[in-house]
């Protein structure tokens, strides 16, 4: 067996920073295998994945028949060496069907030990790039949408090397020796995406794109009274959270971005914190309409852009030029039954794509 990267990644469940950029742990949404002693199950869930990565990323069937052992977690054994690095294999990355074979067919031959923080490093930046430039390419989403899948397994590639894989800087192209996501340096006004366990929160994350890993966004306060959130919450409207509260969430997935402009960011951040806490004060309702033609209420993504687009002074439409879109019919008409009232609007992931953050 070959001690390749195709014989190493595995599944993750850890988190990213980067300022300007974000931070991010991820979620099951994806659904990477999870290495299992159980090889029967383990084998079921390899399948399982496969037909994913067919169905979601438009990988070929001849190329994932090459995959045995792709999933598998090598520890030791008869694995022989590969000299091929994984960060070589980039360049045969593009946003088609075969750009995304020979990136995979390359991977499944390089050296599990190029699996490291700077290979995941340059996977994140090329699909933050994607992320940012989509306009409505599918092509492409499929290609972000396999990125961010590789970024899990290999996390968890690190983490089977008894190595931190949980913040990562993107400035510094490095782990950071931070694990639980209750002790990340948050800053006032940093924006929070999250990834929820409820049906509404998948159905989002599966019918929105950029970023479909996230369903729910608020600002954090950080001052002399301490850490606490705000948010807009289905059925309670926009309130708050105490760093206790935050501590016991059980997060499938998290990101944290910060304005991007370092000079600007500090008062910026914090009117936008200021402003978010005044909706907190007034008890405004939960807009599940999801209307951003009038602000009375406010869903969660919809507080954060807005109070980001005010304190900078220039439009939700200038902050988050790319809105999601439900594209399902099927998945519309469901949510209209809740009072659903768009199909476009700020989605959570759509924050990622801001050219401010």
């Amino acid at each position: 067996m070959r001690n390749s990267v195709v014989q190493n990644l595995i599944v993750a469940f850890s988190f990213v920073l980067a300022v300007g950029v974000h931070a991010e742990k991820p979620n099951p949404n994806f659904d990477p295998v999870v290495w299992s002693p159980d090889q029967t199950a383990f084998k079921q869930h390899e399948e399982s994945s496969k037909r994913r990565m067919l169905v979601r990323f438009g990988l070929s069937e001849s190329i994932l028949d090459q995959a045995d052992g792709f999933f598998g977690a090598v520890k030791g054994g008869d694995a022989q060496p590969s000299h091929k690095d994984a960060k070589d294999c980039l360049p045969k990355l593009s946003d088609s069907n075969r750009g995304r074979d020979a990136f995979f067919l390359c991977l499944m031959n390089a050296d599990a030990s190029s699996l490291d923080g700077e290979f995941y490093g340059l996977i994140n930046r090329e699909k933050t790039r994607r992320i940012k430039d989509l306009s409505g390419n599918i092509e492409k989403e499929k290609t972000i949408g396999f990125m961010a899948y590789l970024e899990d397994l290999v996390r968890e590639t690190l983490n089977l090397q008894k190595k931190n894989a949980s913040w990562f800087s993107m400035e510094n192209q490095e782990f950071l020796d931070i694990r639980n996501h209750e002790d990340f340096p948050f800053e006032d006004g940093d924006i929070l995406l999250s990834m929820g366990g409820s049906w509404i929160s998948g159905m989002i994350t599966q019918s929105t794109f950029p970023q479909k890993k996230y369903s729910h966004a608020f600002v954090v306060r950080v001052d002399d009274k301490g850490f606490r959130t705000m948010e807009a919450i289905i059925e309670k409207g926009v309130v708050s959270k105490s760093f206790k509260d935050f501590k016991k969430e059980k997060l499938n997935g998290l990101m944290v971005l910060r304005w991007k402009n370092s000079s600007q960011r500090k008062r910026i951040a914090k009117k936008a914190a200021d402003i978010a806490w005044k909706w907190v004060e007034d008890e405004v309702k939960y807009d599940i309409a999801m209307d951003m033609s009038e602000n009375s209420k406010l869903f969660c993504s919809e507080l954060v852009a807005l109070s980001y687009a005010r304190a900078a002074g220039i439009s939700v439409s200038e902050f988050t030029p790319k809105f999601a879109r439900i594209r399902s019919e099927k998945v519309f008409n469901i949510l209209k039954l809740v009072g659903v009232g768009k199909r476009e609007m700020p989605s959570p992931g759509d924050m990622a794509s801001s050219p401010y953050l």
